[in-house]
């Protein structure tokens, strides 16, 4: 089998090695793939869109890591992999951006890159052309 799109790779492998135990398991997460790759992204990365979307995208991000420490609860998910891997680019793209406003978000970004697998990806550096 083969997959392109970053979502649709990350849920294939969840349903494979089980992470989803109820279906609705599976919708939270195809949620959030969803969320990420279209509003996250679009509300971040489109210059245009930027000041329109990314305050109220952020808000409830920030509203919903403020009453728990994951993105779908209290325990680490592929959800996290879909959202943290949008955010995590923000750093290193978009400095100039102000994070201050959503302090649950930072110290969730930051939470993100200190795991193991994730701090070897994001310092890796990108290809080159």
């Amino acid at each position: 089998m083969k997959l392109f799109e970053s979502g649709a790779i990350l849920l294939h492998l969840a349903h494979k090695w089980g992470e989803f135990k109820t279906p609705e398991d599976r919708s939270v997460a195809e949620q959030w793939a969803l969320c990420a790759n279209s509003t996250l992204f679009d509300a971040v990365f489109v210059d245009q869109w930027r000041d329109q979307f990314m305050p109220d995208a952020f808000t409830a991000l920030d509203e919903i890591l403020a009453k728990q420490p994951y993105i779908a609860g209290s325990s680490f998910t592929v959800s996290d992999v879909a959202v943290a891997s949008y955010l995590l680019y923000i750093p290193k793209y978009l400095p100039q951006l102000d994070l201050k406003p959503y302090p649950h978000v930072v110290a969730y970004m930051q939470r993100m890159a200190e795991r193991p697998a994730c701090a070897a990806t994001v310092a890796a550096k990108p290809p080159q052309p």
